[in-house]
């Protein structure tokens, strides 16, 4: 509660095996045939096949949109918008008057809100505001976490929704015959251990700040262009003065020098002109000669050559 600025109880709450399982019952609950979901790019890539399995369609805000041109994106049939705050892969983090503002176009329009907030350990404290800490009463807002970023523990899934009882009962429905709970055995250990993980994990998190710093220097010293994002551990790189789509790119950067990098077009239409760099796990020594030799090989006359 302390984490979200608000009162929550067990009638809000859903636990299950990770955030992904938990934003596809979060969709299908809401969505009908028909509907359309409206969502900002770069979107995560599972946003737009989720709602698309729901039998609903998928609508994007390109990258480069204002704000306060989202009401040209919605129609009759808009019934969702899902916002990842912090965003993966751009890192941009909504500030309090941005989400007020979404928070009342939705209700304005009667549009369901999805927050997905999976990298919320990643900003500094004083400058995250959880979705939870406007939507008090949760009556338009789903909020939706997990434990894989922001504990580490990505592979063992577990993650949760807080939303209003009348959906989390839903929720329960579809949990059941989708996939049960999520394990026995790792909820125990939580209840023992969740204190003492998060003591740890939370500083590594919060330590990666001061490494995106460092890296977007690099970026600047290079004159490489990228989204501006204060959060996460990724950096999206915007080469859309070189190349119109860098999925060619990326793979010949994984097959020739076994750099890995995503292709923007992975997060939308209007992306595709990007990459995707992780921050997370590499040093920088390793990351900065990655960035060496995309500027020294793609950016520089040859690269211009070649877009």
């Amino acid at each position: 509660n302390s984490c979200y600025n608000s009162k929550i109880d067990s009638s809000n709450l859903l636990i299950s095996a990770g955030s992904k399982i938990i934003i596809f019952m979060c969709i299908a609950a809401t969505v009908q045939t028909g509907d359309e979901v409206l969502m900002f790019e770069p979107a995560w890539l599972s946003y737009e096949h989720q709602v698309t399995i729901a039998g609903a369609k998928p609508v994007f805000v390109p990258i480069n949109a204002a704000l306060e041109e989202i009401e040209k994106y919605l129609t009759s049939n808009t019934r969702m918008l899902i916002l990842n705050n912090p965003n993966n892969p751009a890192g941009r983090v909504y500030t309090l008057q941005e989400l007020i503002y979404l928070d009342s176009i939705c209700r304005k329009h009667n549009i369901q809100l999805l927050v997905d907030e999976a990298y919320s350990d990643f900003v500094q404290p004083t400058e995250y505001f959880s979705m939870a800490s406007i939507d008090t009463d949760l009556k338009n807002s789903i909020i939706v976490n997990s434990l894989s970023k922001t504990m580490g523990m990505s592979g063992w899934r577990i993650g949760f929704a807080v939303a209003s009882p009348d959906l989390i009962n839903k929720l329960l429905i579809l949990n059941q015959h989708l996939i049960t709970c999520a394990p026995t055995i790792l909820q125990l250990f939580l209840v023992k251990h969740f204190n003492d993980i998060r003591n740890v994990t939370f500083p590594q998190a919060q330590s990666l700040n001061k490494k995106r710093k460092d890296i977007e220097k690099i970026l600047i010293n290079e004159g490489i262009s990228y989204a501006k994002g204060s959060s996460t551990f990724y950096i999206f790189l915007d080469l859309t003065e070189y190349y119109e789509d860098t999925y060619d790119l990326a793979v010949e950067l994984l097959e020739k020098f076994n750099i890995s990098m995503v292709p923007g077009s992975a997060y939308g239409k209007s992306t595709r002109g990007y990459l995707r760099i992780s921050i997370g796990v590499e040093n920088i020594e390793r990351i900065s000669h990655a960035i060496n030799v995309l500027k020294s090989e793609y950016i520089d006359d040859r690269g211009r050559a070649l877009k």
